[in-house]
């Protein structure tokens, strides 16, 4: 049976090694996602606050020295916090990110960074000319097996990488406020483009895709990269759930 862990709320604040004043990351929603988020950030001892519309979800928040904020702009101008966690739907990363950059925040955030590539540079621009961090949540990169991966292609142990092939056929509930392509396929993507990074010195030079909005009443995406050297990638990701009308 897996361990019961216990509720953010009832983490003890006066328990953490810091003070309230050393307290500097707001988390910006708490929905499946943003509540792990908090509860690692209050663990850590670096929580100053937390945001969310949904004052139901927002009341069983930690409280005590944790500020809650209902509005974004109200979060941001707090002078205390240094650093936003953003945890909301893909398609509010643009101007979620784009205004903690301009509050002068370090920002993370949950892949995907944007909806569009024009939008995506357009952050990563930002928080150079601001000489902001600006890091984008993709907690697969960082498995022990994507890392023990590395570590045998490093040894020679898989000799020399001609192909790189990686298919997830059941992946979660179907989400109508943004594709798959960004809701998954970032993970896949970007833990093959770091073992092509590892196997030939270079990162992915040209991408294309393929999608199947139906297939036997299901959603999916294909799309391949390659890099030079020659190390052609590719990605199968698919909704294992009745496609929704």
């Amino acid at each position: 049976m897996a361990e019961k862990r216990p509720a953010a709320k009832d983490l003890a604040p006066e328990s953490d090694p810091l003070t309230a004043g050393q307290r500097r990351v707001a988390v910006i929603g708490t929905g499946s996602w943003g509540r792990e988020l908090v509860r690692t950030f209050a663990e850590l001892g670096s929580l100053r606050a937390v945001c969310d519309s949904d004052a139901a979800r927002l009341a069983v928040q930690p409280n005590g020295t944790v500020k809650h904020y209902g509005r974004v702009e109200d979060c941001l101008r707090d002078a205390r916090i240094s650093a936003v966690a953003i945890a909301t739907p893909a398609a509010s990363h643009l101007e979620m990110v784009r205004s903690a950059l301009q509050a002068g925040k370090d920002v993370f955030v949950e892949k995907p960074l944007a909806l569009t590539v024009r939008d995506g540079q357009e952050l990563v621009r930002y928080a150079a000319n601001t000489n902001r961090i600006l890091m984008i949540g993709n907690v697969l990169r960082f498995h022990p097996a994507v890392g023990k991966l590395k570590d045998m292609i490093d040894a020679g142990e898989l000799g020399r990488v001609e192909y790189i092939c990686s298919s997830r056929p059941s992946v979660d509930r179907l989400r109508a406020e943004e594709h798959i392509l960004w809701s998954f396929a970032p993970h896949e993507i970007s833990i093959s483009a770091r073992a092509a990074l590892v196997s030939t010195g270079c990162a992915p030079r040209s991408t294309s895709s393929g999608v199947s909005h139906r297939m036997r009443s299901r959603s999916s995406l294909a799309c391949s990269a390659s890099c030079r050297p020659l190390l052609p990638a590719r990605v199968v990701i698919m909704w294992d759930v009745e496609y929704q009308t």
